[in-house]
């Protein structure tokens, strides 16, 4: 993660409890998270989004 505001988010209780619950579900047990900044990528890629898409698809191919 590159910002702060998402570190200090994900580290208060009410998030944090739910990614806990979710990494138990997967590990089969709590494991410790440390939310650790690094630096922002140099370069970004932009992606071509077709006009014909529904809101609907595109939240569904970014969420997979």
């Amino acid at each position: 993660m590159f910002y702060k505001f998402h570190q200090e988010q994900l580290a208060q209780p009410k998030f944090n409890t739910l990614i806990q619950e979710f990494v138990k579900n997967i590990a089969d047990g709590y494991l410790k998270l440390d939310f650790i900044l690094t630096q922002t990528p140099a370069k970004a890629e932009l992606v071509e989004i077709d006009n014909n898409d529904s809101l609907a698809q595109l939240a569904s191919q970014a969420l997979m």
